[in-house]
């Protein structure tokens, strides 16, 4: 009792967890190079043997924003909610907070079987695994901002004026991004050992869209909704992005804080997860 009782003490202990940050961190630091190739691999061979190759990263995006554009304000025209900005278009609205969660459902989708498609350099004594989770993100975060752009693009064809929350855009992808580095590390440590991760995040991702405020807005939520909707996480990172995008001044700041705190304690969970289970991948792979 007394060693499971310093186990679980151990495991509540924060410094475990920032220890594990600044080992991942350091390798990952340590072998950016190899990161960036790999990352740029990623993206060359999820189109190898296509015409167009590469080129899809940016047409992908593109035909995505444009049909949504097309949709909804030019066939629905439906109103979003007013900004207090005298702007209530619900493209706009829409893909403001679509957008992060497009990318962040990407690293969802792809992490559980990051390091399992990669068994052989998995097992490679030498290899640095810590750089494998991570070689999506730079793919997911490029369509990211190719797609905010195009967004940007359509507010100036509006007449929009642009809000000056726009100058902490790259400050909330860089929230984003320390939260897609923690997922990445927790389900690809995870998937090798419990293979139906994979699965329940399929189920769960379906869940976690429709109990954001993605397609409707807070104030359209009945009041004994408003738990269930603001206890999910990625609802304070969509609310965000809308300040951002949309609103044009920070109307959620407790958002922001919660936003912030849940991509730190990601990051902490994944990075141990991943430094404890990471001897253990040549047993079960």
């Amino acid at each position: 009792m007394h060693n499971i009782a310093r186990l679980i003490g151990r495991q509540l202990n924060p410094v475990v967890y920032l220890q594990a940050i600044v080992s991942v961190a350091g390798t990952v630091f340590c072998r950016r190079g190899l990161l960036w190739e790999m990352s740029k691999r990623d993206i060359h061979d999820r189109y190898a043997g296509q015409w167009l190759g590469s080129l899809w990263a940016i047409i992908y995006p593109v035909f995505i924003i444009s049909l949504y554009i097309f949709v909804f304000a030019y066939v629905f025209e439906i109103r979003g909610p007013s900004s207090g900005k005298g702007t209530a278009d619900f493209t706009i609205y829409l893909l403001s907070g679509l957008l992060s969660w497009m990318s962040f459902q990407e690293i969802l989708g792809r992490s559980p079987n990051a390091v399992i498609n990669e068994t052989s350099m998995v097992k490679q004594v030498v290899f640095p695994v810590e750089v494998i989770p991570l070689k999506a993100i730079f793919s997911a975060v490029l369509t990211q901002t190719i797609a905010t752009a195009l967004l940007i693009t359509f507010m100036f064809f509006k007449q929009v004026n642009l809000p000056w929350t726009l100058v902490l855009w790259p400050v909330l992808v860089a929230v984003q991004i320390v939260g897609m580095v923690g997922i990445s590390f927790l389900f690809s440590s995870v998937t090798p050992f419990f293979r139906d991760t994979k699965d329940i995040i399929q189920v769960t991702s379906q869940m976690i869209m429709y109990t954001t405020p993605i397609f409707y807005s807070m104030h359209m939520v009945p009041t004994w909704a408003k738990p269930v909707v603001l206890a999910n996480p990625i609802t304070h990172m969509v609310l965000c992005y809308q300040d951002v995008l949309y609103y044009g001044t920070i109307t959620n700041p407790v958002s922001w804080l919660v936003f912030t705190g849940f991509s730190l304690v990601l990051l902490g969970i994944g990075a141990r997860s991943f430094v404890v289970l990471k001897n253990f991948f040549g047993n079960v792979l």
